[in-house]
């Protein structure tokens, strides 16, 4: 048998249960004729919900092996959730469970969890008894959201539960595109010791997020010969979170067998100032890591996590490792505008060009920013001479003069030319003794 539902549009505030049921949806999988079900919830909204778990949403699967293999398919797009509240457990936004035997494919994309809090996890989906999930996070973002029972606890959460080597979980997570700012934590990938567990999370970006960044089970296990494994892997990311430590950052859940064995870092730039001093740190710090370099948002005070065209995370990505299809970045913008992926959640659409034309000669060069400019503002910068008065020339592709503005020099000074079409231009930079110029590109 079927079930499908679809809820669109629909705004769920301020509901409340104290029974240990969600708040606003409970779906439960105790049907025996009831063997795949789904659900899709479309630009819903759920604020100021409360409940013990599961608050927005809670899908029960069912544990009874009487009626195993029960698979849940759900999808949550441009939905909002917000200020709702798991006052015992899991799940201010949602939480599902697998059935015995069971599978969950959970996509959630275009979301906003903002300022939701829970006893452990934001947003939570667990395999028990012998089940499968599949979990896939697109664009989504995650800010302010707390968590009341332990520091470890985090705004996203899989969780394979303890088995004994007869009911092995199977999980799979792939978290692309997203934003984490200012929450008590960040993901956490829990298992038992006998079961198979890879996440992927790929151009995400990490901000002061209180301590424990990433959290993952390990175990002794996983290196015999039975092949269990729990692997983390981070790529083309920016982990910038300067209140915490290497251990917290990449933590394995174990504070009496600390180690990094499990994680897989690459092309990611961090805050660290080092990757060494904890066991498997060599193994798990890989290409392209940048440490200890601020990445240049452009205004974190204002929620603003784009970068600046100069930044160093612009273009350092990996781009073998994005998915296939994956084509847009947090804004729906390019994910790949030049040549190379940036680290992070956003692709900046601009590019830092240095242009080294200068005549007769005392000047290094000119300095031109964004270059190419969808935007039409530039900022320039004359190397080597930062003050003095002159003149800003932009010459059109037959040498035809069509804009000069008189200025005093900056160290950085910035024109508007939005109003120009597309296309190729000469600009220069001419004091009283010099001329510094090169090519700029208007999109």
């Amino acid at each position: 048998a079927f079930s499908n539902t679809r809820l669109t549009n629909c705004v769920f505030e301020r509901d409340s249960s104290l029974a240990g049921l969600s708040g606003a949806i409970y779906y439960p999988a105790a049907l025996q004729s009831q063997n795949t079900s789904s659900l899709v919830l479309d630009s819903c909204v759920f604020r100021k919900n409360v409940s013990p778990e599961g608050t927005c949403l809670f899908y029960n699967g069912n544990l009874s092996s009487s009626t195993p293999g029960v698979q849940f398919f759900c999808r949550i797009k441009n939905c909002t959730f917000e200020e709702n509240i798991a006052k015992n457990s899991d799940g201010g936004a949602y939480l599902m469970v697998t059935s015995y035997g069971g599978k969950i494919i959970a996509e959630v994309v275009d979301c906003v969890f903002r300022n939701n809090l829970s006893g452990t996890y934001t947003s939570t989906i667990s395999a028990v008894a012998g089940s499968e999930i599949e979990v896939y996070l697109d664009r989504c973002i995650f800010t302010g959201n707390r968590h009341r029972n332990s520091p470890t606890n985090t705004c996203f959460a899989t969780q394979s539960g303890t088995s004994d080597g007869s009911a092995i979980n199977k999980a799979i997570t792939k978290i692309n595109n997203c934003l984490f700012a200012h929450n008590g934590g960040g993901v956490a990938m829990h298992s038992g010791r006998t079961n198979y567990v890879t996440t992927n999370i790929t151009n995400c970006t990490f901000f002061e997020n209180n301590k424990y960044i990433f959290v993952h089970s390990w175990d002794t296990l996983y290196n015999q010969s039975g092949g269990f494994y729990n692997n983390l892997f981070i790529d083309n990311c920016i982990v910038w979170e300067p209140g915490t430590d290497l251990i917290k950052m990449f933590y394995n859940n174990d504070s009496d067998n600390l180690s990094m064995y499990g994680y897989h870092i690459n092309h990611t730039l961090l805050s660290l100032q080092d990757s060494t001093g904890v066991p498997g740190s060599l193994e798990a710090f890989g290409d392209g890591l940048i440490f200890d370099q601020y990445p240049l948002f452009e205004d974190t005070a204002a929620g603003n996590f784009r970068l600046q065209v100069c930044s160093p995370a612009v273009g350092k990505g990996n781009s073998a490792t994005l998915d296939a299809g994956l084509l847009s970045d947090l804004d729906g913008l390019d994910r790949i505008r030049y040549g190379a992926v940036d680290l992070g959640a956003y692709e900046q659409q601009d590019s830092c060009e240095i242009v080294n034309i200068s005549e007769p000669g005392i000047f290094s060069g000119l300095r031109i920013w964004p270059n190419p400019s969808a935007s039409g503002q530039v900022y320039f910068q004359v190397m080597g001479a930062f003050t003095g008065e002159g003149f800003f020339r932009v010459l059109n592709s037959w040498g035809q003069e069509i804009y000069r503005q008189p200025i005093v020099l900056q160290s950085v000074n910035m024109v508007d030319l939005g109003y120009l079409p597309s296309g190729i231009y000469q600009v220069s930079v001419e004091t009283r003794d010099d001329v510094s110029s090169g090519k700029w590109i208007k999109l």
